[in-house]
């Protein structure tokens, strides 16, 4: 799904919720920034996927598809919902 703005937007199933991720793309189609929404995830493990500026910067400037392990490394004690959050984003690029 494409946002007014230009954004795209993938969902895909976390570990209590489904995940979201918003994404920005430059003109070469590679990731401007990405926002991840995990707010119905396990409180403190998978809403770090979320709040962490860190996991999020790991697809800025990289074209997908993405696979967690091989250059996006899963926050941990939150495995599943990191795995929910690359699938989101490669589902955001379809």
């Amino acid at each position: 799904e494409t946002t007014e703005s230009g954004e795209k937007v993938g969902t895909a199933k976390g570990f209590h919720s489904d995940v979201t991720a918003t994404v920005t793309l430059n003109a070469d189609g590679t990731i401007a920034a990405v926002v991840f929404n995990t707010a119905n995830e396990t409180p403190t493990f998978g809403t770090r996927v979320g709040e962490d500026a860190a996991f999020a910067a790991q697809f800025v400037g990289k074209a997908g598809p993405f696979t967690l392990g091989a250059g996006i490394d899963a926050l941990a004690g939150a495995t599943v919902t990191s795995e929910a959050a690359v699938l989101a984003v490669n589902n955001a690029l379809k």
